[in-house]
């Protein structure tokens, strides 16, 4: 779910440090731990959206950056990739499932997982 106030524009922060020509230069993601990651839109090579036939099922959006891979779960994830269309400041962190249907208009993040790449090249 995006934290933050009650619209989605709203929810969405923008803060000016982080923006540049009213884009923003970093997407930010909150692990369960508490740590904040930030990663330059200008190392975003590719996002994935894995479509879901069953809409009670959970969705995968896979963010690729040159150093790390993000992968977001939960539903209504299209939401996020207009957002991510637009450039927008997205600071995103993980809600309980209770909170799914709250607001039925937006993104809603069940869980975020971030692997190095390096890692992951290592057999």
């Amino acid at each position: 779910m995006l934290k933050g106030k009650t619209s989605l524009t709203e929810r969405i922060s923008n803060p000016q440090s982080s923006t540049v020509n009213n884009r923003a230069s970093f997407l930010r993601f909150i692990t369960d731990d508490g740590r904040e990651f930030g990663f330059p839109f200008s190392q975003l090579l590719q996002f994935i959206l894995d479509p879901n036939p069953d809409p009670k099922a959970p969705q995968r959006l896979l963010l690729a950056f040159s150093s790390h891979d993000v992968t977001v779960t939960g539903c209504r994830l299209d939401l996020l990739c207009e957002q991510l269309d637009q450039h927008n400041a997205i600071r995103l962190r993980a809600d309980d499932q209770h909170f799914a249907s709250l607001h039925p208009d937006e993104p809603f993040v069940a869980g975020i997982s971030i692997s190095s790449v390096s890692a992951s090249w290592q057999g």
